[in-house]
């Protein structure tokens, strides 16, 4: 299993347009084969079990929320093949120019992950 993820801060006033980008979004990964794609929204970020808060760690402004989205596929391989596809997919240009009035892309945290146990 490989996975895509992404930590987003969103202006409150424009989760409802962020969601929409992502839920389009979601649709052409998995049209291109990705398992699946998810975004997550926040409800409890505090502290807990010995365990620092998120928003310690990742700067989180009063009118800012919290959310991250996870992007599925069966290997690096699969991912690299998929996401060669989604790149090309010319509503994928149309979201990202959407998401970029929505959010700020510098503030975007993102990284790659191989399943190990």
């Amino acid at each position: 299993m490989y996975t895509s993820l992404y930590f987003y801060r969103v202006p409150k006033n424009n989760i409802e347009a962020f969601l929409l980008v992502q839920k389009k979004s979601a649709e052409i990964y998995r049209e291109n084969g990705a398992i699946d794609d998810w975004t997550f929204g926040p409800d409890n970020l505090n502290a807990k079990y010995g365990c620092v808060s998120f928003r310690k760690d990742i700067t989180v402004n009063e009118d800012e929320e919290l959310f991250f989205s996870l992007s599925l596929f069966k290997s690096k391989e699969d991912h690299d093949k998929i996401m060669s596809l989604v790149d090309s997919d010319p509503r994928i240009e149309k979201l990202y120019n959407e998401i970029c009035q929505i959010i700020d892309f510098s503030k975007i945290i993102r990284g790659e992950f191989n399943r190990l146990v």
